[in-house]
């Protein structure tokens, strides 16, 4: 009889359901308490006549805000799905991190690519039909409840079920795959940390060295590599859009997913690593069970790897520590050099002792650790005198999109980003000039910040303290532009009495610094107030304000923008409900005043 390769057991994928079945129960009840179960109680007690209060509220809340908050709901399901893809991976294949259990399985009649799929599968069918079932019950604890449709309901929860799935597939292929290169069920999880944050948690610590050194160099904690994390990816791509309808008095909810093209690719990319891991059960030694790095192939690249991330970060800790006060350019290459160095030995020797499994490593070449320790200092020399020149680098003035300063006026007209230009310029051209200020003199020591947003999407930023001189005087007159503040309270112009939902002004002239609400006209009105007094040129940035101003009176806004609405339309703000929005009224706000003692004087 011709034998032929088979690639799942059922026998296997049976017996790894029931020795685990207590963690995907545990997945399941944690997410039926968190949804469906919510979802339940709020439906039940939901009053019929409030939901026939919401037909014609185009911005009435939705009662089940877990359900259709789907932005948390979404967010939630990556952080869960992220833990429970290596929980999953180190149960199904916990088989490879003990000898003894290796053995039995290595010897049983079922060929590799039957134990990896059955194994595989053992772990992603549970969970997706968790999932599933979570969706499922949330479908017809929602029926009746929520004044919502049908398809509504259906639409928004296969959402949620499709979206969950595909994070899930992709973290337990990135599980999976970790699980393949170690023997060691404590180095599993620690690398798959590694996997999913090394390249971005390196990028910061570099970003951060390069800007304790490289004048006015600010790093954006924004990253460039995040596609190399799915965990922070997602939370940057996977978001919702929603909008509210009525169909015969039936509330309708649209969601629509944005990212739905970033999870088939990473999708796809956990199956590819999926049958990448497959084809490393294939060819990986059984008795490697134990070791931190099971592949042969792969232990240079995690003992040098360990070597450049030890030395980096304890190489910045190090400085950190022991260079306070210190402003000798030589004297900080030293300190930071030596660090690294230090930093360098021991994470070479302490990879050595993990992939060796003994403290015996010391009479073995250092060749590695000097190479290394070579690259990291001529890294400091770089980073301490700027050799790539970052601290003169400033974009040009027709590839920037706008220019914010202190994350407050942001500027886009060519005049007015050649003029910011030319004010940073300066500042670079004085350099000699700051470095001998002393930050801690907060009197005659500034700070000043340039945020360039370059057509292409990329950020510039620069961050500098400077004295008060001519540079920081330009840099206040643009602060303090009409201009300026104008786009800065651009919401202000923008406003409607419908988009406010509570307003409340308080009295800074009582001692106990009396507020009292007043009504969304009121508020409206005092707002129009407040425009005239932009137009007038009274109002300053609060950038300017003087150490002894002290406000008269301050408004309080809750702005419930909605999509639709001419508030959004206009671009004013970002469709979102109930944002806290305020801003102080001085004495010199004539317009502002005079409304409050027309109309709210006792």
């Amino acid at each position: 009889m011709k034998s032929k390769t088979s690639f799942f057991n059922a026998g296997l994928f049976k017996n790894l359901l029931k020795r685990f079945w207590p963690l995907w129960f545990a997945y399941f009840a944690i997410w039926f308490i968190g949804l469906p179960l919510v979802t339940l109680v709020q439906s039940s007690t939901e009053d019929a006549s409030a939901v026939e209060s919401l037909v014609g509220s185009y911005s009435a809340e939705i009662n089940t805000d877990i359900l259709y908050n789907l932005d948390s709901l979404l967010h939630f399901a990556i952080i869960s799905v992220f833990i429970m893809a290596i929980c999953t991976a180190a149960a199904v294949f916990g088989f490879l991190f003990n000898t003894r259990s290796t053995g039995m399985v290595a010897s049983m009649p079922i060929s590799r690519n039957a134990v990896f799929t059955s194994a595989y599968l053992a772990g992603l069918v549970p969970v997706v039909s968790a999932t599933f079932l979570i969706a499922v019950f949330n479908i017809l604890f929602s029926l009746g409840g929520t004044g919502l449709s049908v398809s509504s309901i259906i639409r928004i929860n296969m959402t949620f079920f499709g979206a969950c799935s595909m994070e899930f597939v992709v973290f337990y292929g990135i599980a999976v795959l970790t699980a393949m290169m170690t023997g060691n069920n404590y180095a599993m999880p620690v690398l798959y940390a590694i996997f999913n944050f090394l390249f971005v948690g390196m990028e910061q610590i570099v970003g951060f060295i390069y800007g304790q050194f490289v004048y006015g160099y600010n790093a954006d904690f924004t990253s460039h590599l995040d596609f190399t994390s799915p965990f922070i990816y997602f939370f940057e791509k996977i978001n919702n859009i929603s909008s509210v309808g009525f169909i015969a008095k039936t509330r309708t909810v649209s969601q629509v997913i944005e990212g739905w093209g970033t999870l088939i690719i990473y999708c796809a990319l956990g199956i590819v690593l999926a049958v990448i891991a497959l084809l490393m059960f294939r060819r990986r030694r059984m008795e490697s069970a134990g070791d931190v790095i099971a592949v042969k192939a792969l232990r240079p690249v995690f003992k040098y790897g360990v070597t450049v991330c030890v030395a980096l970060c304890f190489g910045l800790l190090f400085y950190s520590i022991v260079s306070w006060d210190t402003n000798s350019r030589t004297t900080e290459l030293i300190l930071l050099a030596l660090g690294y160095i230090i930093g360098a030995f021991i994470g070479y020797f302490a990879s050595q002792m993990m992939l060796k499994k003994s403290l015996h490593v010391f009479r073995g070449s250092l060749t590695g650790c000097i190479v290394i320790s070579v690259l990291c200092i001529a890294f400091a020399v770089c980073c301490v005198f700027d050799v790539l020149g970052l601290g003169n680098t400033l974009p040009d003035a027709d590839d920037v999109y706008s220019v914010t300063l202190w994350s407050e006026c942001t500027f886009s007209s060519e005049e007015d980003v050649e003029k910011i230009l030319e004010i940073n310029r300066s500042i670079i051209d004085n350099r000699d000039k700051y470095s001998e200020l002393d930050p801690t003199d907060y009197e005659s020591v500034f700070c000043v910040e340039f945020s360039y947003m370059l057509k292409d999407g990329s950020v510039i930023r620069r961050y500098y303290e400077i004295s008060n001189d001519e540079n920081y005087a330009a840099y206040s007159e643009l602060m303090n532009s009409n201009s300026a503040i104008k786009a800065y309270y651009s919401w202000v112009y923008k406003l409607s009495a419908a988009d406010i939902t509570y307003a409340n002004l308080t009295d800074y002239n009582n001692s106990d610094y009396f507020s009292s609400e007043i009504t969304s006209r009121q508020a409206y009105e005092l707002c129009k107030a407040f425009e005239k007094d932009i137009e007038s040129g009274v109002v300053v940035s609060d950038f300017n304000l003087p150490t002894d101003a002290n406000p008269v009176y301050e408004l309080g806004l809750d702005i419930d923008v909605v999509e639709g609405s001419a508030l959004a339309e206009s671009g004013g703000l970002e469709v979102e409900q109930c944002s806290y929005y305020y801003f102080s009224i001085y004495p010199e706000y004539t317009n502002c005043i005079a409304w409050i003692n027309e109309n709210l004087a006792k």
